[in-house]
């Protein structure tokens, strides 16, 4: 989702990538008109699993960002001083993270008619989140922090340690809690010190992952390693929505929160197949000038749709939403989907429009 990457060469297929993304964070964000959808459905039914596998599927978004930002940030050709992370991105991701956090707790304040407790304010900002999808402002932080260290690390690794990097990733964040819920109930999990791999996920693994996927892996190469991704990645999500399932019996119903507990499992494999499918399909494809220019105007908005499309959602879309279901008789999740579009287009108009009013366009 970072914008300031290298503007004297565009890779079309990342620009795309964005937009993929941002449009299932969207749809993350949507709760139990889309996101959760498959709970108000018949147990066992096949709109049941459909919506489930949906709801799975979706969360490769964020580390496919993340993937993206390795891709460009840990780029060997690149010159990223420790000074210009520190005296350039980073405080411009922590303007965004205080003007956000500020924006969203005066939303609430005026929708809900609270009044303001500044002491609050600052203890969120500081030890927690004003608002759920601002964590991946202090995630991409910590990434800038570890940038200079990450990526020494990155351009010495062989092929070998990489694909070690993500079995073990997998190992780690997917089989073993996936083991231990059969196994145990969830009662016992491996000490948190032998798990550190699965919190370093976000900013380590997926941007490694990233780098290798981008400049390691060639188009011809990714059409061989997908005839192997995408039968494990669908493999995954099924082993996921059955435990997932086996959860919500267990618990007696499915709740939006604790039903997401194996959701992460095998992100890596998700967060890849997108990634090397996308790649495949589009990296030696000639786009018309028109379609390339609205591709790369609408990914350059990604970081602004994302920071603003939870306020523009609560915007009266959900009388879209009903209309789209009630009045032209769609389908739920269709319905859901033509929303979420309609949001990130909206949002797409307000961020282009903002990025154009000087002292303004750094906000998006």
């Amino acid at each position: 989702m970072n914008n300031q990457t290298d503007k004297k060469e565009k890779y079309i297929y990342l620009e795309v990538l964005r937009i993929i993304a941002i449009f299932f964070v969207i749809f993350n964000h949507t709760q139990y008109k889309g996101f959760f959808l498959f709970a108000s459905m018949p147990i066992g039914s096949f709109k049941f699993w459909l919506y489930m596998f949906i709801s799975v599927f979706c969360k490769f978004a964020v580390p496919v960002f993340f993937a993206i930002s390795g891709a460009l940030l840990l780029d060997e050709k690149k010159e990223i001083t420790i000074k210009d992370i520190y005296v350039k991105r980073i405080p411009r991701y922590l303007m965004l993270l205080i003007i956000y956090s500020l924006f969203y707790y005066v939303h609430y304040l005026v929708k809900y008619a609270y009044s303001p407790d500044w002491h609050h304010f600052f203890e969120l900002l500081y030890s927690s989140k004003v608002e759920y999808h601002l964590l991946f402002l202090y995630q991409y932080i910590a990434f800038l922090m570890i940038l200079p260290f990450l990526k020494s690390l990155v351009k010495s690794l062989s092929d070998r340690s990489f694909i070690y990097l993500f079995i073990l990733s997998i190992i780690i964040n997917g089989i073993l809690p996936i083991l231990e819920f059969y196994l145990f109930n969830g009662v016992l999990s491996l000490n948190d010190a032998l798990k550190l791999l699965g919190f370093l996920s976000t900013i380590v693994v997926y941007p490694s992952l990233g780098y290798y996927m981008h400049h390691r892996i060639t188009r011809e190469h990714a059409k061989t390693v997908l005839r192997i991704l995408w039968p494990i990645n669908l493999f995954s999500i099924v082993i996921v929505c059955m435990a997932t399932y086996k959860r919500g019996i267990l618990n007696n119903g499915f709740s939006d929160v604790s039903s997401q507990l194996f959701y992460p499992c095998f992100n890596e494999i998700n967060c890849c197949t997108i990634f090397l499918t996308t790649k495949y399909l589009i990296v030696s494809k000639q786009f018309l000038p028109r379609i390339q220019f609205a591709v790369l105007s609408l990914s350059k908005c990604t970081l602004g749709i994302y920071l603003l499309h939870p306020w523009v959602k609560d915007q009266a879309f959900f009388n879209i939403w009903l209309a789209f279901l009630l009045q032209l008789h769609i389908n739920p999740m269709l319905s859901i989907f033509f929303m979420c579009f309609v949001i990130m287009i909206t949002t797409y108009a307000i961020v282009y429009i903002i990025s154009k009013v000087p002292f303004l366009k750094k906000i998006v």
